[in-house]
């Protein structure tokens, strides 16, 4: 879970992806998956995804993390990226070594959106 907000924290808006991947790898376990309406990503596929969220200049806040269980835990964060409307998403995710293995969206439908966004 910490190692989530660390990397959370690290996209502001300013950051590289440089700066950012690093953190990245630490808060995604090796076995990452994150599904969205449109199917599952692995890792690689999401890291991809966030390179783009990163060069659009996007910003996470408002980041409200609670866990749920021993190795799960509940989200809910704001993604801002210049020239778009602002995104509320949620999820639950299930952990592994304190990173997030499995992401299950509250609105599967909100992260496909995202994805749009990032290209």
């Amino acid at each position: 879970m910490e190692k989530f907000k660390t990397y959370i924290a690290s996209v502001d808006g300013k950051n590289g992806w440089d700066v950012i991947e690093p953190l990245y790898n630490e808060a995604f376990d090796p076995d990452a998956v994150i599904r969205t309406a449109d199917g599952e990503f692995d890792r690689a596929a999401w890291a991809t995804m966030a390179q783009g969220l990163v060069a659009k200049r996007a910003r996470i806040s408002e980041l409200e993390i609670t866990a749920t269980g021993d190795d799960t835990v509940a989200y809910r964060m704001r993604i801002d990226i210049p020239g778009a409307d602002s995104m509320e998403l949620a999820a639950t995710a299930t952990l592994r070594d304190g990173r997030f293995l499995r992401v299950e969206p509250t609105d599967p439908k909100a992260y496909s959106n995202l994805v749009e966004r990032s290209r």
